[in-house]
């Protein structure tokens, strides 16, 4: 039979609906397998849910689609005619088997294929008889693998020099490698290497590394750095061409955005106008395929579930929320149960950190790994509630490695897909999509009882902050000050607010708890600059007393980049702990409140001129005396007129 030439046709552009752009890699590795140079394994290499198993199936297609023409002859010929594909799925033969049954299986289906050739079924039986006699002796033998390698060989000569058949080439995919015990694997392509080295044979296997790891353990011990060329030559000796499922290069949103069309969920003109859905899923889900239609999946039943018990339809801020919750429950279920707890993330503090850790307290440790990471991460944890998120990751160790996505999600759901207009409906959003996506919760009793959701949206507390909030806005008016502008329905018990015109790395914060009643504070960078800025600080304080007209109270760690100052409300007969805005005597709460928005601004431009302008004893009661009034913007301005600057 005359030789092949390699001409390959274009790649196929509408085989199968390939949402995710690899067709390039499965007609790439196509044309790899059919023209390499045998025998020679193939090994795809890829986490759990990764789409090894696609890639596999694409390349299949790919190879049985390819073209071929003969050196003489312009007859044209497909891949299925001249390559005989074989599909192995090991997890079907280790069920309810025994490693050696395991193996004892998977080579009697390739024997069983090549047996359905006439020309080699009579290698195909002796082999296939060798195998039984086999089954009762330990199968390490070497004369017997030297003889069943010699039986395939000739059953597989007989195929390929057979005039009756078009097949010159057998190429058999092995899936689910990293679906059974990594020893069994291990087992598997050993044996694979030592049968199937033969002459025309290609073996395409799904195999990750990380089996390989995990199966040579009791052969080399735990993985480091002395062992680790150990395993890398036992992999390279099994598979001499490895390839990397290309998951940077998926085709995320398209993939996502076809899975989410099919369950009508939402129509195109609603994922195009969704902002931060794919944000969302990149800081949760990520590009894993298997994951992805898992949420489709969820968000398919979760459709079907509301349409059920309600008339209502969703408006598409409840679609985006509800989405997100499913992305959280999927790759951070932790974190969805904090939710179930308190479904107002941004009000989470020190007390429901407390709550979470079921009372153990934060550790020194906690505080210097939160300390460590504001240092390159100041954003994702300049806000009370992510630092309280970040201690109960940490104390309860529930994926300390995804930390920072966690906080990168939630404050997406805050300040994107909500964002000031409608964060005051963060409660009802987040009720709403929690009863939703219940039903699709990984969850045992235990767990499910002890994160009962709290639905705060009518309740007094809740209700009492944004009351808290909006008087504070009332009472604040047209002040200068940089909390003068309060988000409708806000009810977090914190808000901070940065001053661009003092070091990046420091905040103010106002609390409606009785401490801090205003801080300023450093937020990450160098311990020692910080130190030394609050040093300075420290250094002004009866200055700072002085024009703002109540205590100061420094908290210093020289060891720490966190350090701070508190202003304390100068009524010694106000409370000193506890949550203000929950208090029954309504004199009280406005007297606070009228104490807070007469000297957070005073306090502001203290510290701001303390470090701008480092005013002297004199500078400040020479403007204090000529300025009796509070401290505002005018003051402001005769202080740079006097001092010069």
């Amino acid at each position: 039979m005359a030789s092949l030439i390699s001409t390959v046709d274009e790649p196929n552009q509408t085989r199968q609906s390939d949402t995710l752009n690899t067709s390039t890699y499965a007609d790439a590795l196509a044309h790899f397998a059919i023209h390499c140079e045998t025998p020679l394994t193939i090994g795809i290499q890829g986490e759990c849910g990764s789409g090894k198993t696609s890639l596999l199936h694409m390349v299949c297609e790919a190879i049985s689609e390819t073209e071929f023409r003969f050196q003489s002859s312009e007859k044209r010929l497909t891949g299925s005619e001249l390559c005989k594909t074989i599909w192995i799925n090991t997890w079907e033969h280790s069920l309810l088997k025994s490693p050696k049954e395991c193996l004892i299986s998977v080579l009697a289906e390739i024997i069983r294929e090549i047996g359905s050739f006439e020309e080699g079924r009579e290698g195909a039986n002796k082999a296939t008889q060798l195998l039984k006699d086999l089954g009762s002796d330990k199968f390490t033998s070497s004369n017997q693998v030297k003889s069943l390698r010699l039986m395939l060989s000739n059953s597989l000569g007989s195929v390929i020099r057979s005039d009756k058949n078009l097949v010159r080439r057998f190429v058999v995919m092995i899936d689910d490698l990293d679906r059974i015990d990594p020893s069994v694997a291990i087992q598997i392509l050993e044996l694979l290497k030592n049968t199937f080295s033969l002459k025309n044979c290609v073996f395409i296997l799904a195999v990750d590394y990380q089996v390989v790891i995990k199966g040579l353990r009791d052969r080399f011990g735990e993985l480091n750095d002395e062992n680790e060329w150990q395993f890398r030559a036992f992999f390279d000796k099994l598979i001499q061409l490895p390839f990397s499922m290309p998951m940077a290069a998926y085709d995320l949103d398209n993939y996502v955005y076809s899975l989410l069309g099919k369950t009508s969920f939402l129509d195109s003109e609603e994922l195009s106008g969704l902002t931060g859905i794919s944000r969302v899923i990149r800081l949760t889900i990520g590009s894993n395929p298997r994951s992805l239609k898992r949420l489709a999946n969820s968000i398919s039943l979760i459709n079907l579930y509301h349409r059920s018990v309600s008339q209502e339809g969703q408006d598409s801020l409840q679609k985006a929320i509800l989405l997100s919750l499913v992305c959280i429950q999927i790759s951070f279920p932790k974190v969805y149960e904090l939710l179930m707890m308190n479904p107002l993330f941004p009000e989470w503090d020190d007390d429901f950190a407390l709550k979470a850790t079921r009372g153990e307290g934060f550790s020194e440790d906690v505080s210097k790994a939160l300390d460590i990471v504001r240092e390159t991460h100041e954003v994702d944890f300049d806000e009370p509630w992510e630092q309280a998120l970040f201690k109960i990751v940490w104390t309860r160790k529930w994926q300390r490695n995804k930390v920072i996505e966690m906080s990168r999600v939630l404050s997406v759901i805050k300040d994107e897909i909500l964002g000031e207009a409608k964060i005051s409906q963060l409660s009802s959003y987040m009720d709403s999509g929690l009863k939703s996506t219940g039903v699709t919760l990984i969850s045992t009793a235990e767990e499910i009882a002890k994160s009962t959701p709290m639905d705060l949206s009518g309740s007094p507390g809740h209700l009492a902050q944004v009351a808290y909030w909006k008087l504070f806005k009332n009472s604040m008016g047209s002040a200068n000050s940089l909390f003068k502008d309060i988000p409708e329905g806000l009810s977090s018990v914190y808000l901070a607010r940065k001053d661009n015109k003092l070091p990046h790395n420091t905040q103010f914060i106002l609390s409606m708890r009785a401490r801090p009643f205003c801080r300023f504070e450093s937020i990450c960078g160098d311990a020692n600059e910080n130190y030394r800025l609050f040093k300075e600080l420290k250094s002004n304080e009866s200055l700072i007393e002085d024009m703002v007209g109540a205590k100061l109270v420094f908290k210093l760690d020289e060891n720490s980049a966190k350090q701070s100052v508190d202003l304390l409300p100068p009524d010694e007969n106000l409370p000193k702990r506890g949550m203000i805005c929950h208090l029954n005597d309504p004199a009280i709460v406005s007297h606070w409140v009228n104490l807070q928005t007469k000297l957070v601004p005073q306090f502001e431009n203290a510290i701001r001129k303390a470090l701008e302008f480092g005013l002297s004893r004199g500078d400040i009661r020479r403007l204090r005396a000529k300025n009796a009034a509070p401290l505002n913007e005018d003051f402001a301005l005769e202080v740079q007129t006097t001092t010069g600057r």
